[in-house]
């Protein structure tokens, strides 16, 4: 029996109190719908809506904007019925919420025990597509289903449990969560039955790369089968890297080796996109990679890296000045970076900041104060868009401690939380974003000296290691 049979069953054989779900008065959704900002205009949606009287309370109120979905007609034809002539003034919809059906945009979405019923990923996939068509940017989604220590079964059929944490992953990023109220609904027999309600709204600014990415799930194509196709083609021995690696996006390192022949090119690294040279630090040998610029390019290069033998990824960065802490240059060793790229989304679910390893911050801590290094620590800004930031951007990111304004470190860092690997990144603060006439001194050769003498101190502590 398909859902819409089971349904009509239940309708046609069933007296409104001969259910559990039956509610005299729905007392909580309509206390969260007027924290949503229910008025006589408001336009409102009740998916599963069937016989409920819902659609009583909000009519006797004074809204004429009402719609009730549900995929029994029979439960439907029962609520009509109730109402007399005001049920002509409504939209009824006779339709499984997850098939094809289609409303003008609304304000409320509301649905009291429906999601629950809903237990595969295609049925829920399909539900928020019909969230995102419905509700208008800025309205509100109210649902309630069984809590996490409520029933295992309705109506004979399987429910999942919620809790306002797991509802909110279920909508994801553009359904904002604002609120969540237990409910002890009591059944016309008498019994207890735990529900949560959950209030979201639904951000008007997200963008879909926010939309329907689940972090933890496996990728389809890997880099190592990049590799290895690289390697077949251009006849590499091996695919074997140092095991520290620098990624320099600048490329002032890179283009010192050449110039002072103090490099080699690697003739294992089978990268289709960047060529990395290797050379001695401190008794190390350490491979770089130039011009890696970008939160894409710096990501898709550190995936490669470690699985051709990279140990500890290191990255240092030109960057802007945040705030007027100091003159141009110095070294920030950044401990967290303002997520405002796109790839930390693919790595990570939505947050402000991607973080570095705790761990590995304070090795690298130690590592220069027994140096003698003076370096700042702090947070960085990372953008896709070094051209487009605006000043109020800056006072924002002034705002939130920021030092500095960067193009990597965000996803960096998201990938190394993802993937478990150590990446420590160095902003190397060279301007001030255009507001000083003289910019960009990095010192001598270009800062490379600066910037081995930064790198030094991890690489002999063998910080990641």
């Amino acid at each position: 029996m398909d859902r819409k049979e089971h349904w009509q069953r239940v309708f046609t054989t069933k007296g409104e109190q001969d259910v559990s779900w039956f509610e005299a008065l729905p007392a909580t959704s309509l206390e969260m719908m007027e924290s949503a900002g229910l008025g006589p205009e408001t336009c409102v949606l009740d998916v599963g809506g069937g016989d409920s009287r819902l659609v009583d309370a909000l009519a006797s109120r004074g809204l004429d904007c009402l719609a009730v979905l549900d995929v029994s007609g029979a439960a439907l034809h029962r609520a009509q019925q109730r109402l007399g002539d005001l049920a002509g003034a409504f939209t009824w919809i006779e339709s499984d919420v997850t098939a094809a059906w289609s409303l003008k945009p609304m304000d409320i979405w509301h649905d009291r025990a429906v999601f629950h019923f809903l237990t595969t990923t295609d049925e829920r996939a399909a539900y928020r597509a019909h969230l995102r068509e419905t509700v208008k940017p800025g309205g509100a989604v109210i649902i309630a289903t069984f809590a996490t220590d409520g029933p295992e079964r309705c109506s004979g059929l399987p429910v999942a449990r919620y809790s306002a944490e797991t509802l909110a992953e279920e909508l994801g990023a553009e359904f904002a969560f604002v609120e969540a109220r237990r409910h002890e609904h009591q059944t016309p027999w008498g019994a207890t039955q735990p529900f949560v309600y959950a209030r979201f709204r639904r951000d008007p600014c997200v963008a879909p790369i926010l939309t329907e990415k689940d972090s933890t799930a496996p990728a389809v194509f890997a880099p190592l089968t990049v590799l290895r196709e690289a390697k077949r083609q251009r006849q590499l021995p091996s695919l074997h890297v140092p095991p520290v690696c620098l990624l320099d996006p600048d490329g002032d390192i890179v283009r010192w080796l050449k110039r002072t022949r103090t490099g080699r090119l690697s003739a294992t690294w089978a990268c289709y996109h960047s060529e990395l040279y290797e050379f001695d630090l401190v008794g190390e040998r350490v491979g770089v990679v130039g011009c890696a610029v970008g939160a894409p390019y710096a990501v898709l290069v550190a995936e490669q890296l470690f699985v051709s033998g990279c140990e500890v990824l290191f990255s240092i960065t030109s960057a802007g000045r945040i705030g007027t802490r100091a003159a141009p240059p110095y070294f920030v060793l950044v401990n967290r970076a303002l997520r405002d790229e796109g790839t930390s989304y693919h790595y990570l679910p939505p947050a402000r900041f991607a973080d570095a390893d705790a761990a590995l911050v304070a090795s690298a801590r130690a590592a220069f104060e027994l140096a003698g290094v003076e370096i700042t620590e702090g947070a960085s800004w990372t953008t896709d868009a070094p051209y487009r930031e605006t000043r109020a951007g800056i006072a924002d990111a002034e705002a939130q401690g920021v030092l500095a304004v960067e193009m990597e470190c965000a996803g960096l860092y998201a990938f190394a939380r993802a993937k478990r690997q150590p990446v420590l990144c160095l902003a190397h603060v060279t301007n001030t974003m255009g507001q000083s006439e003289r910019e960009f001194e990095k010192g001598e050769d270009d800062g490379v000296q600066a910037s081995l003498r930064v790198l030094a101190p991890l690489v002999r502590a063998r910080v990641g290691r």
